[in-house]
């Protein structure tokens, strides 16, 4: 993409960033002046590519699963949005904060995988996020899951998140229980504890442009 062309990108998201104000230099983003002018052949321009991570991250065993588990706290310092045109790695994956997407996802149950850049700014949102990753199958804990989220009255996310360190994680902004199996008690006092608790506090949906 030429810089012109991130241009006209950066134009087309501007709007939906109305929820809160964002520095894009801040996120390493170069914004050229308005009067360059390109000129003869143009060299390809290598689209910038955003690494974002915790500052810190503290880790202890928990008691859900018989112990088989891992409750994290990770903390962010840059909640930036993001250009969809621009690439966006996450270290500490999955993430549990950090720079995102202007778009968010729509709540509830998701069938597709999303890209974590999306669901990240739920997370920014007060939202509580469910992953799941099963490559030997499990019909079973997927429903389960899948009938919690549906009956959670907002705030909550369900979508599979391949290479998962655990076949489940539970998410909120700066926080994450990572696990083996489905403890619907566990993942309910997840979910209540941590909802809304971010730096917005938002349950509607994705504006229409978001959508597809």
């Amino acid at each position: 993409m030429t810089n012109q062309g991130l241009l006209r990108a950066l134009a087309l998201l501007l709007p939906l960033s109305a929820c809160h104000e964002d520095d894009l230099a801040g996120a390493g983003i170069e914004i050229p002046a308005d009067d360059v002018i390109l000129t003869g052949d143009p060299t390809p321009v290598v689209p910038p590519r955003i690494t974002s991570g915790p500052t810190k991250v503290t880790s202890e065993t928990c008691t859900v699963c018989g112990g088989d588990c891992r409750a994290e706290q990770l903390d962010y310092d840059s909640w930036h949005h993001i250009p969809s045109g621009v690439a966006l790695d996450y270290e500490n994956a999955p993430p549990a904060g950090g720079d995102h997407d202007p778009c968010w996802a729509v709540w509830g149950v998701h069938d597709e995988v999303l890209e974590a850049r999306h669901w990240v700014h739920n997370l920014e949102h007060g939202g509580v996020v469910f992953l799941y990753d099963c490559p030997a199958g499990c019909p079973d804990e997927i429903d389960t899951l899948e009938q919690l989220v549906a009956s959670l009255p907002n705030w909550a996310l369900l979508t599979r998140f391949p290479g998962l360190q655990r076949r489940f994680d539970v998410l909120s902004a700066n926080h994450r229980l990572l696990m083996d199996c489905v403890d619907e008690a566990a993942l309910t006092s997840f979910y209540e504890t941590n909802k809304g608790h971010s730096t917005e506090s938002i349950t509607s949906g994705p504006p229409a442009q978001c959508l597809p």
